[in-house]
């Protein structure tokens, strides 16, 4: 006589489970790397308008930005992730009764509360730079190689990121580099 099975062994439904199983946490993990994108291009979007705000303030008070550049509050601009953002002492709330350096000095502080707030640990450096790309590292550099006053003057912005293998923040170099303009001096 022969014995027809019918149903599942448990050897299968085991196999059927872990196969399940592996599939729903690669599902899962798709997801977190999706959402860990769509973060990053929310930073990048955020810290790319706010380097084109900057670059427009700049070129509307041409006066600041073509005075020597020690005494261009624009150009002094370098705020490490770790440093507190400063306040204007200037209570200029008429800008008609505001010299140019006090108005740069309000929109500088202004920008960088609110770079400071959309971004995790904002860095950002406003400089002439000649050579922004360093090929060796292949990347940006925080550096600034200035040549004269026809350099160009960049917005270089980075934040703070959860680096793959530790977990550990890192700053490594700007993300966010936006030419402005060679303003002669």
């Amino acid at each position: 006589m022969h014995r027809s099975e019918g149903g599942f062994s448990l050897i299968e439904v085991l196999v059927a489970a872990l196969v399940l199983v592996f599939g729903v946490i690669g599902a899962i993990g798709m997801q977190l790397t999706a959402l860990r994108t769509t973060q990053q291009s929310i930073f990048h979007s955020s810290a790319l308008h706010l380097a084109a705000d900057m670059a427009d303030r700049m070129r509307a008070n041409l006066g600041r930005m073509q005075t020597f550049d020690r005494d261009n509050p624009y150009l002094q601009v370098d705020l490490a992730a770790e440093q507190s953002v400063p306040h204007s002492d200037t209570a200029c709330y008429d800008p008609r009764g505001c010299d140019p350096r006090q108005i740069a000095q309000l929109e500088i502080d202004a920008w960088l509360r609110r770079l400071a707030e959309t971004l995790p640990g904002a860095r950002v450096r406003i400089c002439r730079d000649l050579t922004p790309w360093h090929t060796a590292e292949a990347s940006f550099s925080w550096d600034c190689e200035e040549t004269g006053p026809s350099t160009p003057v960049l917005i270089k912005i980075g934040w703070r990121d959860k680096n793959e293998s530790g977990g550990e923040d890192r700053i490594s170099s700007p993300r966010i580099v936006l030419p402005v303009a060679s303003f002669a001096q």
